[in-house]
């Protein structure tokens, strides 16, 4: 970073919130977006294998301009590997997600969601031999006790399918904190840039072969409408912001990151409203607070900082 003056300092810390906050919004629309493809008629396996390639020439343009020759080259192991996390992180953690919004709202998935980094946490217990202080207890019950609540109140609407949504996205989150534990090594060894184009390039042929043996509807039969949706979905809400808060993370540093992605489910639940029609009550809220608080707290906390921006990078 060469700045050689505080105003260019502003200017470049400046630039990194405003990377980091287009991210965060781009993201949260991302389950908006699917829920309005789901009502046109598109079934979660065609959607998933429209929306991977039509990201996927996106991440091969990037991956090609961000190599250089400078770089060391990679091992194939290590190139399987990360074809492997991005199958992990991006197909099956995708596929869960896709699957549980077909029953579940916009908001009660972002909810859910947002839950990943108690899961990165809880994985550091077990196998990293992290001790939980009492703080990170209080927050695990803050945020587990939110989503009991907008279960209840889901269950009374929606019947079995809120538990049947809820569960397929949790394992969706569970798929993602494992993403989480093990891309660290390998962004740190070739690069973010290149770990987040090869895994999703990995991730893409994993979809493609889960369609060819799952397909049960053609993928020209839809609407122009349709296809400008989920192109959509695939460049603003899903290749632009994984870069975009790469960019800004390095610009002002994970913690200032994960303070602003902590509105990100608060957009979620507006934009489910304004678009989808979702109606939040007064219990609703009483659980979106706790989640909230609790993951902030969580994310927040020193011990997974170097985790959690390592997954920013990579996304």
């Amino acid at each position: 970073m060469n700045i050689s003056n505080e105003k260019e300092l502003r200017q470049y810390y400046f630039v990194g919130v405003l990377l980091v906050l287009a991210g965060t919004v781009f993201f949260s629309a991302k389950s908006i977006f699917i829920k309005k493809v789901y009502e046109l008629g598109v079934d979660p396996d065609s959607l998933m294998v429209l929306r991977m390639a039509m990201a996927a020439p996106f991440y091969l343009l990037i991956y090609a301009f961000a190599t250089n020759s400078k770089q060391a080259k990679m091992k194939i192991s290590d190139f399987l590997m990360v074809c492997a996390i991005g199958i992990l992180g991006y197909y099956l953690a995708s596929y869960l997600d896709l699957s549980g919004l077909v029953y579940i709202t916009a908001s009660f998935e972002r909810m859910i969601l947002y839950l990943f980094p108690s899961f990165v946490l809880i994985i550091s217990v077990i196998f990293l031999n992290h001790k939980l202080t009492l703080t990170e207890i209080f927050a695990f019950i803050f945020s587990y006790l939110g989503i009991l609540v907008i279960y209840a109140e889901d269950f009374r609407f929606y019947g079995h399918d809120a538990t049947y949504g809820m569960l397929l996205v949790l394992g969706s989150a569970i798929a993602f904190a494992v993403f989480v534990v093990l891309s660290g090594k390998y962004i740190a060894k070739v690069g973010s840039v290149r770990f987040t184009s090869i895994s999703m390039l990995g991730a893409t042929v994993a979809v493609c072969l889960h369609y060819l043996f799952n397909a049960t509807s053609g993928l020209g039969e839809y609407q122009n409408q349709t296809y400008g949706l989920i192109f959509i979905l695939a460049l603003f809400c899903t290749v632009l912001p994984s870069y975009f808060i790469n960019m800004g993370i390095k610009r002002i540093g994970a913690p200032r990151a994960a303070i602003i992605s902590t509105i990100s489910p608060v957009f979620t639940v507006i934009m489910a409203y304004a678009f989808l029609g979702e109606v939040s009550t007064t219990m609703h809220m009483v659980g979106f607070t706790l989640v909230i608080l609790g993951i902030a707290t969580i994310s927040l906390a020193k011990y997974i900082q170097p985790t959690l921006s390592k997954l920013q990078a990579a996304k």
